[in-house]
């Protein structure tokens, strides 16, 4: 039996909606904040995986912008928006001092006896010490 994070906690959040999700397979309801979670995301995946030793702004920027179709309504345009306003912190925060990264996207399976875990890492680091995060 597979099992991966976002199944267990779908069932444990609502039974019903890891049936109608996982068992019969009907689409799920867009939600407004997931556009920009994704968005997000792979943006920073993609300026990880492709990490320069000093990075610019675009580099990250670009990426995101590339997730979003080209004529926003509304709502998608304050989304877009304080998605680049949060990127343009992180980047800031973090210029100069970038991690070591490992691995980017990496899927992972997890024998438990009669169980299977699966899922994915976003990102592996190795500190300062040599340990991974």
């Amino acid at each position: 039996m597979r099992f991966s994070f976002t199944r267990l906690a779908t069932y444990r959040r609502c039974a019903f909606q890891y049936r109608c999700r996982y068992q019969l397979h009907l689409p799920a309801p867009p939600r407004p904040m997931t556009r920009l979670a994704l968005a997000l995301h792979a943006a920073l995946a993609t300026f990880y995986r492709h990490l320069a030793p000093t990075p610019r702004l675009d580099d990250l920027l670009l990426p995101y912008d590339a997730q979003w179709p080209d004529e926003l309504i509304e709502r998608d345009a304050r989304a877009w928006n304080e998605g680049r306003a949060l990127l343009i912190d992180y980047f800031q925060r973090h210029d100069g001092h970038w991690p070591r990264v490992l691995f980017t996207e990496v899927p992972f399976t997890l024998e438990l006896g009669r169980y299977t875990l699966v899922g994915q890492l976003d990102r592996v680091d190795e500190l300062p010490d040599g340990s991974l995060q």
